[in-house]
């Protein structure tokens, strides 16, 4: 917006931002716009940019994967 001369105050730059994200950072989106007086662009772009840091630390961690094996013992038709 700011290309074709529109002004665009801090915090609605804020809801536009929070309101665009994936359901992923839900908590996040919550945290940001409940637990604040005021939303500054800028605290918002540091808190966003920590908690992708800690989504990439997550995925690397294997957290959140899961493992799929199967039973030791196998049946045959014959054996039933």
């Amino acid at each position: 917006m700011s290309n074709i001369g529109i002004k665009v105050d801090d915090e609605d730059k804020v809801i536009l931002v929070l309101n665009s994200m994936p359901s992923l950072y839900s908590s996040f989106k919550e945290t940001m716009k409940y637990d604040r007086k005021t939303l500054a662009f800028e605290e918002v772009q540091y808190a966003l940019k920590s908690k992708e840091l800690e989504l990439k630390k997550e995925e690397s961690n294997g957290e959140g994967l899961s493992i799929r094996g199967r039973t030791k013992k196998r049946y045959n038709k014959g054996n039933l």
